[in-house]
């Protein structure tokens, strides 16, 4: 048999073959190889050289394009001179704005470059998915974005790739390879077919056979043009008929008959294969049922257009905005007609370009509250600038469109234009304060004096008072207005008493109830504590005020008494002006006092460490010394700078707990070990050979928690003093302990005493005891112990007897480990 010539010769990747239908396995393993080597050419598409078919939109630093190519402009449908007016925004759908938005913010602001997947809307209202990258241009004179964009296939299973791929090599097949590769066809859910340019089918897998409902013999040799309802073939014909070797892919969707007699949308990748002279000699098929996909589609749009209508139906304005910079992304009608600015002039600019920028403050504010959660959504009151320059008053409403993580992704804003109702409130604001100025005059007259002013009706009742009056006499209770004081009666006075203070005033001589009687009352001087406080005057501390009253009742044309004015000062200053003269006398010749005492006690303990430092230095200096007697001699400075350095840290301490600068720092420790550390150091300070005893009760816990530096301080003064005032070899105990929660320490010694008269002050400010003669010290030590026992929240007591002895006793919370 001779070979065929016929037009429908069947090259296989690159061999020409010859079509035989008895065996399709051989067909079917070609076109599964040439669809694998197609989908690994894939990634060499358009990002790998020039493509013809790749849409170029570069955006301006103000969000509008500047450059279009002419692959963009022939699938927008815009001329060039419109595009170039548009900004980005109104070029995406709704649903891509925010990503179209955000990704040309973040390259032009550093972003070097990133991949975009969106949706154009051309000139027609059709949309167009893309995807591709977007990159800054640093080159132009100002930063601008650049997108490259190519139409986005159908779902990755059901695409091919849009550059051909070159033949592959001759492929050695045997019968048993062949038919295990068209039984992986076979297998496929995909609908798979190989065509002849006019469509005639030259083999089908079995997902094509069953949706049609045919065999595979009965279908070969049809023409699947044929197969597709007619008011479907135009558009199939024409996809077909763009096939070239530059462009050998084309998609299409359609019906398709089923072979339960219902229609469904298929989705088609269509690739030609094309001889070395350009010629197209086959049609490779890959399709998909997509009838969910489409009725998904059709509810999402019929839900979209629903929404649609009612977004741009509402009575109020509507906006959808980006969150951060506030860039409109859709408005509604209404809102158009109150800022007076048209869809697309609202799309290129931001809230803020068009707010007062007196509101921006209580906007941001808002704003932030709305993202930390603190408010879901709450009406503010703004101004706006509309396009003809007036401003409208709004009330708007802002809240957020959540993703499913929470994030906020979208603001939506509602503004009700409430100018009228602003000017409205003017009016009444403005007659308001017309109607209040008179009384306004009057009050501010009234509280720019010194004197208190009361003015009563007939039944007691406050009907106008001044600020001296309310400051005075504390008769406004807290939220009370002018008009609703309490009646101010027997039961409601303050308690007013005679110039003695002791004597309470009779209510007939009440200063105000002589007035409604008619009487005239002429500087009457009476002594008054508020309604809060207790009426009990045994101490100088009550809390009362001198006040001198003058009252006039209000008596009109027909006689009667309608009530009664009551004036009156506070005298209080001049009644105290003497005593505290004398206390301030007092305290300054006390202060006096423990300056004088305080300078000589430390200029005689400062003086004597330091003329020994002097004079052991000088003669060191002067004399040859052997090695011993110089350390001998540096041992005696270092012990008087050491008693410097503990005076000048005494002085410290107790300036810091004077000024509220010394604090307590709790830790870990064991009480016991500290008051050994104390006693070794303190008799290695005196050399004394007075005996110290420990005394510890066995239960007392190992760790307390306590400031270390400040139980040092009042073990360190406590038994120093002990030593300093005991003779030699009296002995001294120190003992502690706990009971209940709370610690003891107890230090007891049998030296000079301490004087009845001494003991009240002796934990003052340099104070010491009368009998301590010569003994040197600077009365600092007790106050220090004072202070410290107190930051740990303890107390401090002192028993003493002339010539017996004396025991402190300190006290102080437990507090132990937990």
């Amino acid at each position: 048999m001779t070979a065929d010539t016929s037009p429908r010769r069947l090259p296989m990747l690159g061999d020409e073959v010859k079509p035989d239908r008895g065996t399709p396995a051989m067909a079917a393993l070609t076109f599964w190889q040439a669809h694998l080597q197609q989908v690994t050419a894939f990634p060499q598409s358009a990002t790998s050289r020039q493509d013809t078919r790749e849409l170029r939109l570069v955006v301006a630093v103000d969000g509008r394009l500047c450059e279009a190519n002419p692959s963009a402009i022939a699938r927008l449908g815009y001329p060039l001179t419109t595009l170039t007016t548009l900004s980005w925004l109104q070029l995406l759908q709704v649903d891509s704005r925010q990503a179209g938005y955000d990704s040309w913010q973040r390259v032009q602001k550093g972003q070097s470059s990133e991949a975009v997947r969106l949706t154009l809307v051309a000139q027609d209202g059709t949309t167009l998915p893309v995807q591709g990258y977007a990159y800054r241009d640093d080159q132009a004179e100002t930063v601008r974005v650049n997108y490259h964009l190519v139409s986005v296939p159908p779902p990755p299973d059901l695409a091919c790739p849009s550059t051909p791929s070159a033949p592959a090599a001759p492929t050695a097949l045997t019968p048993g390879t062949a038919i295990a590769a068209w039984a992986a066809i076979a297998d496929q859910t995909e609908l798979i077919t190989r065509a002849l340019p006019d469509t005639t089918l030259i083999a089908v897998n079995d997902a094509y056979c069953r949706v049609l409902g045919q065999s595979q013999t009965d279908l070969v040799g049809q023409q699947f043009l044929q197969l597709i309802p007619p008011s479907e073939r135009a558009q199939v014909q024409a996809a077909l008929r763009s096939l070239t070797p530059d462009q050998p892919v084309a998609y299409t969707e359609h019906l398709l008959a089923l072979a339960n007699g219902e229609m469904a949308y298929f989705q088609w990748s269509n690739r030609g294969q094309f001889d070395a002279q350009g010629r197209l000699y086959e049609i490779q098929s890959v399709g998909r049922n997509i009838q969910p996909y489409k009725q998904i589609q059709q509810r999402l749009q019929e839900s979209e257009d629903a929404f649609r209508r009612l977004f741009d139906a509402a009575a109020i304005g509507l906006a959808q905005t980006t969150i951060g910079e506030g860039r409109y992304l859709r408005v509604n009608r209404k809102l158009c007609d109150i800022l007076g600015y048209s869809e697309a002039e609202l799309l290129s600019i931001t809230y803020k370009e068009i707010s007062h920028p007196d509101d921006l403050p209580a906007c941001a504010a808002y704003m932030q509250n709305l993202l930390a959660g603190k408010v879901h959504s709450h009406p503010i009151q703004k101004r706006f600038f509309r396009k003809d320059g007036a401003i409208v008053w709004c009330k708007t409403t802002v809240s957020f469109l959540h993703d499913i993580n929470g994030k906020p992704i979208y603001a939506i804003v509602a503004l009700e234009d409430i100018t009228d109702q602003k000017a409205i409130e003017q009016a009444l604001q403005a007659s308001q304060t017309t109607l209040n100025q008179q009384t306004q005059i009057l009050r501010a007259v009234l509280d720019s004096m010194s004197e208190g002013v009361i003015v009563l009706d007939a039944s007691g009742q406050v009907r106008l008072s001044n600020a001296t009056a309310r400051q005075l006499l504390q008769l406004l209770p807290t939220g009370n207005r002018l008009g609703e004081l309490p009646t101010w009666g027997p039961h409601h006075t303050p308690c007013f008493y005679q110039t003695d203070r002791q004597t309470p005033c009779p209510p007939d001589e009440f200063p105000l109830q002589r007035a409604m009687r008619g009487e005239v009352v002429d500087n009457q001087e009476v002594y008054i504590l508020p309604p809060d406080a207790p009426c009990d005057l045994s101490g100088k501390s009550a809390p009362g005020t001198w006040l001198s009253f003058t009252a006039h009742p209000l008596t009109p044309a027909t006689g009667q008494i309608q009530g009664s004015v009551i004036i009156f000062r506070d005298i209080t200053r001049y009644k105290q002006v003497e005593t505290e003269i004398l206390h301030a006398l007092a305290q300054e010749k006390a202060l006096g006092e423990m300056r004088s005492r305080f300078l000589r006690l430390t200029s005689h303990e400062f003086r004597n460490p330091l003329t020994t430092i002097l004079s052991t230095a000088e003669l060191l200096q002067r004399y040859e010394w052997s090695r011993e007697e110089q350390l001998a001699e540096l041992a005696l400075i270092q012990s008087k700078a050491q008693h410097l350095a503990a005076l000048l840290e005494e002085t410290l301490m107790l300036d810091q707990a004077e000024t509220g600068q010394l604090q307590l720092w709790l830790e870990p420790l064991d009480l016991r070990v500290l008051s050994e550390q104390v006693i070794r150091s303190l008799y290695r300070e005196y050399g004394l050979p007075t005996p110290i005893t420990l005394v510890g009760d066995p239960a007392f816990p190992s760790v307390i928690w306590a400031d270390k530096k400040l139980l040092q301080q009042i073990l360190t003064n406590l038994i120093g003093n002990a030593l300093k005032y005991s003779p030699q070899g009296n002995p001294i105990q120190v003992t502690y302990g706990h009971q209940g929660d709370q610690v003891w320490l107890q230090v007891t010694d049998h030296g000079l005493g301490i004087p009845p008269e001494d003991q009240a002050h002796l934990f003052e400010f340099c104070y010491r005891g009368k009998n301590v003669g010569n003994i040197p010290g600077t009365g600092l030590g007790l106050a220090i112990v004072q202070k410290c026992v107190t930051l740990h929240g303890g107390t401090i007591a002192l028993t003493s007897e002339v010539g017996l002895g004396t025991t402190v006793i300190v006290k102080f919370p437990l507090r132990l480990l937990e």
